[in-house]
């Protein structure tokens, strides 16, 4: 099972079945909102979480004159930015580690060993998950 839900295979020791869906995992980066400022994911965790002030500024003048009459104003609408991607980010984030309890719950009532493969770029953990557990 993938966390997209695209590529699927009910545990199997069929290396040849297994293979075959490895072959058809496809990458599937995080889906952003479109910001004005534009910003990536990290700039907007650093925003967000760390309020890192010379990125605020940096973003704040690249919203002028698109989305903000002037940089202070601009800085507003960066710091608004980041919190919209980082609430995709941390429903991401859950999304995942759902699936991924599933995935593990379904291997307990499994007989016999079982080996969990997971592959990723990697993700944020949302400071809105810090002291969550996982």
């Amino acid at each position: 099972m993938t966390t997209s839900g695209q590529t699927i295979l009910d545990f199997t020791d069929d290396w040849d079945k297994l293979n075959a869906t490895l072959l058809k995992i496809t990458p599937h980066p995080p889906s952003i909102p479109y910001t004005c400022p534009g910003m990536t994911i990290l700039e907007a965790d650093r925003i967000a979480s760390y309020a890192d002030s010379d990125l605020i500024t940096k973003k704040g003048i690249q919203a002028v004159p698109v989305c903000a009459p002037d940089a202070q104003a601009g800085k507003g609408v960066a710091i608004g930015a980041a919190a919209m991607i980082m609430g995709a980010v941390d429903l991401n984030v859950r999304n995942v580690l759902t699936d991924m309890r599933y995935v593990v719950r379904l291997m307990g009532e499994k007989p016999g060993q079982r080996i969990l493969v997971l592959a990723s770029p990697g993700f944020i953990r949302p400071t809105s998950m810090l002291g969550t557990a996982l």
